[in-house]
């Protein structure tokens, strides 16, 4: 078994941390977005309510996170979106649902 040398080691836990992550993601959604985003590093699903969500992003730092503007969880991320606004990040969000129902392109705006 080979060993990483000290001064990589931080290396390998940054490989393994989710670059992605996705909220309140629909059935299919974090499959269809896990297989679009493959080489920009591993997905990880935050759910629950906003306070646990900011939770999981808080361990998990991802760079960019994808919020699920569907209808039925548009209240949801747009709660956690809000939340983020205040907070010091430099994680990147970027809305994810259906552009042809108007409600949830509000919402997402």
């Amino acid at each position: 078994m080979t060993t990483m040398p000290p001064e990589l080691s931080g290396l390998r836990a940054t490989m393994e941390q989710p670059a992605l992550a996705l909220a309140f993601g629909q059935p299919g959604t974090a499959d269809r977005l896990a297989a679009l985003t493959a080489g920009l590093g591993r997905l990880a699903v935050v759910s629950g309510d906003a306070s646990a969500c900011m939770a999981q992003l808080g361990d998990l730092r991802p760079r960019l996170l994808f919020l699920d503007f569907s209808l039925s969880q548009a209240a949801r991320s747009a709660t956690l979106a809000r939340q983020l606004a205040s907070a010091p990040s430099q994680m990147a969000l970027v809305a994810v649902g259906n552009a042809a129902v108007a409600d949830s392109v509000l919402a997402a705006l």
